[in-house]
């Protein structure tokens, strides 16, 4: 039994962190936001984020193939580990961010964001 138990202790460490949601995830989490992203919100309208270097970007929104509002400048953005700051004159949020398989969740808009080649 005592067998078992330490056979266990030595096994379950290996088993509990292969199982890690982050092995998806890029190491390198600026370099893999730069470019751009967009989500279907249903019925032909989009939004979408365009994130350049240096740290400046897009935003947009599309219905039914045409531009919503105007394309809205980013003045800056920054990451902050996990958390993404986007500031323009007409937004200025902070969101937690993950990246996995070119799949951009933003948790302020409860969305996924599918990169655009």
């Amino acid at each position: 039994m005592k067998k078992i138990l330490l056979l266990l202790a030595l096994v379950l460490p290996f088993v509990i962190s292969s199982c890690s949601d982050d092995k998806d995830e890029p190491k390198d989490l600026e370099k893999a936001l730069i470019g751009e992203w967009a989500a279907d919100l249903g019925g032909d309208y989009s939004i979408h984020y365009l994130f350049n270097e240096p740290k400046t970007g897009i935003y947009w929104e599309i219905d039914n193939g045409m531009l919503v509002e105007g394309t809205y400048q980013f003045i800056m953005w920054d990451l902050d580990g996990k958390n993404l700051t986007v500031t323009s004159e007409h937004m200025n949020i902070t969101t937690k961010i993950s990246i996995k398989k070119d799949i951009l969740h933003m948790d302020y808009l409860l969305q996924d964001f599918v990169r655009v080649e």
